[in-house]
């Protein structure tokens, strides 16, 4: 292979990187994202990075930041964002908390406002697997569809029936009456955000009378454990009387 060929395709090899590294900033980020919010055509003038002021400002219910660009140098810094010669930020490994209004503002050298701009930006955690179980059986049973982590209300939950979703299902629990638990199908739970989702594993639930079967991925309910343990007790203890 020649010199020349290796040459060029390092350089593919980095202008791929340097594309990937700055990629702009969307409306809804996934926690872990770095991008870039460019400067939009409609700020006003045509902003020079190296004689205007560049600020950028960020305000949230819970925090805020100021970062700065004057004659070509940055002023204040912060270490999640940075001002890139072109006067657009970078954001460097989003949190949650980064999660609010983002404000360009440009002034000249007489101090005077020549541009701004706002952008409003949400991050999201990753959505991670759920679990899927039922805990009772008595001509109907009640699954349910258990996320790993609480109290997450950005996360929308679907239902499948099969490979189907189950488009009035949209909760942690649903019923399956004893109609439908004759036809032997499978069921599975998907959750998701604007930027991630995760499915769960497929289960067939299955009833006869008044038993109870619990079919799981994972997840067990706290009531079943409960009994388990009582049970475990109770054997050992008798082993030791005996």
């Amino acid at each position: 292979m020649s010199i020349k060929h290796n040459l060029t395709v390092l350089l593919l090899c980095g202008f791929a990187l340097l594309s990937v590294s700055t990629k702009t900033c969307e409306k809804n980020l996934l926690e872990g994202d770095s991008c870039i919010l460019k400067l939009p055509n409609e700020t006003g003038r045509k902003i020079d990075a190296n004689k205007d002021e560049i600020k950028w400002s960020f305000t949230s219910s819970s925090s805020s930041f100021v970062v700065q660009r004057k004659n070509g140098k940055n002023g204040k810094t912060f270490p999640d964002a940075t001002i890139e010669s072109d006067g657009s930020l970078k954001l460097h490994n989003v949190k949650a908390s980064n999660t609010g209004k983002y404000t360009f503002e440009a002034y000249d050298n007489k101090d005077e406002m020549v541009a701004n701009h706002k952008e409003e930006i949400t991050v999201y955690a990753k959505a991670l697997k759920p679990n899927v179980w039922f805990i009772r059986c008595n001509g109907n049973a009640t699954l349910t569809c258990e996320t790993q982590m609480k109290d997450r209300r950005d996360l929308t939950i679907t239902w499948f029936k099969g490979t189907e979703p189950i488009q009035s299902e949209n909760k942690a629990n649903i019923i399956l009456t004893s109609t439908q638990l004759q036809e032997n199908k499978l069921y599975s739970c998907r959750v998701h955000n604007p930027v991630s989702e995760a499915q769960s594993d497929i289960i067939e639930v299955t009833c006869t009378g008044e038993t109870v079967r619990i079919e799981t991925n994972g997840g067990f309910p706290d009531n079943w454990l409960m009994a388990h343990a009582v049970a475990v007790g109770g054997a050992l203890l008798l082993l030791l009387l005996l």
